[in-house]
């Protein structure tokens, strides 16, 4: 990081009046625009549905998704012990830990992939926002706070409909872009 770059005090909620108000808008996920990076959109493979948002800086990826909470507590905690377990399910190496937003679950690889992964997760109201790390920031500190920076300046736009908990919420494509496999 360097010292013209902005600090950012989030994850935000949407209706938070300290949340950055220049953003591209994805639904659920907006995100202030930032030359250093590159955003691309994580489509399910048969449904066109856009299930994530990553965002890739110099060497590092953060692969970004918020799901549905309830509304009078905090799951985060309770959702990286559940990938935990469900990853040491598929043999991989999983463990907790904490960081700056609190639980984080480190891994040495998934099945097909031997990168590390951190996943990182911020609880908002009504929802939790999920991040997960790889390359470059798992080993450098500098990169990992540029990265760190990048997800704490996300908005959530929770929306006024109900939603289950733990259900991803909806994320669009801004209004007049075109994602390339989708259809109008």
């Amino acid at each position: 990081m360097n010292a013209n770059e902005t600090l950012f005090q989030g994850p935000y909620d949407s209706l938070d009046l300290a949340a950055p108000i220049n953003v591209i808008d994805f639904g659920s996920l907006q995100i202030p625009p930032d030359s250093r990076y590159a955003l691309r959109v994580d489509v399910e493979e048969g449904t066109d549905r856009i299930i994530a948002l990553t965002i890739d800086i110099e060497s590092t990826s953060l692969q970004l998704q918020a799901f549905a909470a309830p509304k009078t507590e905090t799951i985060w905690h309770e959702v990286a012990n559940d990938l935990i377990e469900s990853l040491r399910a598929q043999g991989v190496q999983a463990e907790s830990a904490i960081g700056p937003f609190g639980s984080e679950v480190l891994t040495h690889g998934v099945p097909g992939d031997d990168r590390p992964l951190r996943f990182i997760g911020f609880d908002g109201p009504r929802w939790f926002l999920r991040g997960t790390i790889s390359g470059k920031a798992l080993g450098d500190r500098d990169a990992a706070l540029v990265i760190e920076n990048v997800f704490r300046s996300i908005v959530v736009n929770r929306g006024a409909d109900p939603v289950p908990p733990r259900s991803l919420l909806e994320i669009s494509m801004p209004a007049g872009a075109i994602a390339p496999g989708l259809r109008s």
